[in-house]
């Protein structure tokens, strides 16, 4: 079990959209989002929230301080539709090329209801930041 997700971000509610961590490793990992009415930009920023709450499960378990994040680029991103209102969004993360304090990272929004729906995927880009201290 992992901690909960506003333990390992800056983020808190009601901007907070990561809901639990599912999986983490060192090459990424799957978190569920919270319900709500999903748009392009809503996945978007659910996607990077995802990051960063993956970035901080990691540190939990190695002992290194969460840190603030920064979203600094969204490339090739395809949208095929928005999740709509209370579905449960899984979003699958994996850490790619790291470029000094920025890193890619491949990120798939998805829905499960008959079949496994693809929401969006593509590559955003973080920037590392300052360690932030753990909420209490």
């Amino acid at each position: 079990m992992f901690p909960d997700p506003c333990t390992l971000t800056a983020h808190r509610a009601p901007a907070l959209l990561v809901d639990a961590v599912l999986a983490c490793t060192a090459s990424g990992g799957q978190v569920r989002l919270r319900a709500a009415e999903w748009d392009t930009l809503m996945l978007i920023e659910g996607c990077a929230q995802a990051i960063a709450v993956l970035h901080g499960a990691r540190g939990s378990v190695t002992g290194a301080s969460a840190s603030h994040g920064y979203l600094v680029a969204a490339s090739e991103v395809v949208c095929l539709g928005p999740a709509g209102a209370y579905e449960s969004v899984l979003v699958t993360v994996s850490h790619g090329k790291r470029f000094g304090r920025q890193q890619q990272h491949q990120v798939i929004a998805q829905v499960k209801k008959d079949s496994v729906i693809t929401l969006m995927h593509g590559t955003l880009t973080t920037m590392e930041g300052e360690p932030h201290a753990a909420a209490q």
